[in-house]
């Protein structure tokens, strides 16, 4: 018997973390995409609302080690039935999103910087110390920006799974900054990858193997490694990369489907992208001009959380876009931030002018805004400055 997963109409109108908004059909047909990659050993029940604990993960990055987040106690979510009594939420976001499933009891911390942040969710006996290599069972999800110095990890693993976005990752080889050789424009040997969608695979990498699951980097687990791969944005145009990787022993391996399902459930799928966000999208924000004009009001008052709130998740937790970062620079300001302008450019996008000045010099600056729709309304994906700042 397979992982019996009921795509009811309750389930297609909501992800997996009940507590947000809804789950796109798309989403959901990947949900079920990925019922038909399990093996016969991988079972579980129906999908059923249940609380599981919500667990703050305490954050090291750029801004100094941060406490875990306050968090409600629990978060509702769909999962299948019985597993709720195993099963956490760990995030570093103050959201409450961005995180992952894992086993109960285990621990968490996240670590950020300029390519990208990485969530690592472990079990009792792991070293505290997260530098020490630890090749028993754990859970991480990483996210790589492609337009920062994470991009040597985005092409690599582009290189692997992604042809669509092949000129990107030829593009960083070609840069000459690593090692050619690092870039292999085939799937791993050991690897058993599965396209989901033409951005999203599913793989596992056999215990023992190099793959996906382990990076390429020695030594190698003597666990088998599952998980997801997501690209984000543009394939041509900075793209960046989102990987799961999950390694389970014992009774928690039947976990897995579950952990995978939640991931999936909350994924934009790239056709809502590119389009106009739907009316209403969400209070105060119904279309991309709005959005933008509530972002850079934000950052006039030095506002960094209302500001960050307005961009996609993936970039609420780490980097120059965490409520911290955002309060930090545009709330000491010499002269405060002032949004001169703001006004559609395409679909999707918007062009803005401002002032603000920091010690002497003056930024007259100008910008296009790529926003996207999300399963939480229109958020901002991406700033390109044209001004240099």
């Amino acid at each position: 018997m397979r992982l019996s997963i009921r795509l009811a109409s309750t389930i297609a109108a909501a992800s997996l973390l009940a507590s947000t908004a809804g789950a796109s059909e798309t989403a959901m047909e990947l949900v079920e995409a990925f019922q038909q990659t399990l093996p016969d050993t991988q079972t579980s029940a129906s999908l059923t609302s249940a609380e599981v604990p919500l667990i703050g993960c305490p954050q090291d990055g750029q801004m100094g080690l941060r406490e875990p987040p306050a968090l409600p106690k629990a978060a509702r979510l769909l999962i299948p039935g019985g597993t709720a009594q195993k099963l956490a939420y760990y995030t570093a976001n103050p959201s409450g999103r961005g995180g992952v499933l894992g086993p109960r009891g285990w621990s968490c911390r996240a670590v950020s910087g300029s390519d990208g942040d990485v969530l690592y969710v472990t079990p009792p006996e792991a070293p505290a110390n997260f530098d020490d290599p630890w090749m028993g069972p754990q859970i991480v999800r990483r996210f790589s920006e492609g337009g920062t110095s994470g991009r040597f990890a985005v092409a690599r693993v582009i290189a692997r799974v992604f042809p669509q976005a092949r000129s990107f990752a030829e593009g960083v080889r070609d840069e000459g900054m690593d090692d050619a050789n690092a870039y292999v424009f085939a799937p791993w040997p050991s690897d058993k990858i599965r396209h989901l969608a033409q951005d999203v695979v599913s793989y596992s990498t056999p215990a023992g193997q190099n793959g996906l699951g382990t990076d390429g980097e020695e030594p190698v687990s003597p666990l088998a490694t599952q998980g997801l791969v997501f690209l984000i944005g543009d394939p041509a145009v900075e793209p960046s990369v989102r990987l799961l990787k999950i390694r389970l022993s014992g009774n928690d391996a039947a976990l897995y489907p579950a952990i995978a399902a939640e991931m999936l459930a909350a994924w934009t799928p790239p056709e809502t992208r590119g389009s106009p966000a739907p009316e209403p999208t969400t209070p105060g924000s119904t279309t991309a001009v709005a959005l933008v004009n509530e972002f850079y009001g934000a950052l006039e008052r030095g506002d960094g959380r209302a500001a960050s709130a307005r961009v996609i998740a993936e970039k609420q937790a780490s980097g120059p876009f965490t409520a911290q970062a955002l309060t930090k620079f545009y709330g000491t300001l010499d002269e405060p931030l002032k949004l001169l302008s703001a006004d559609e450019a395409g679909p999707m996008q918007v062009k803005v002018r401002y002032r603000y000045r920091t010690g002497r010099k003056p930024c007259n600056g100008e910008a296009t805004v790529s926003l996207v729709q999300t399963s939480e309304g229109v958020r901002i994906e991406r700033i390109r400055s044209a001004s240099g700042c």
